[in-house]
């Protein structure tokens, strides 16, 4: 059941990408509005 999953989920990705869809990276982090945002904000990848 797994693998049928998992064939199932790179089938439609791979007809996503034979119409033309690509990846896209998400934006770029932006600053904290505040204070006590910053204290708690973590870097991506930490």
């Amino acid at each position: 059941m797994t693998w049928k999953i998992v064939a199932g989920i790179h089938w439609e990705a791979l007809k996503l990408r034979s119409r033309g869809a690509r990846f896209r990276s998400s934006p770029p982090v932006t600053d904290p509005a505040s204070h006590r945002d910053q204290a708690t904000a973590f870097e991506p990848g930490e």
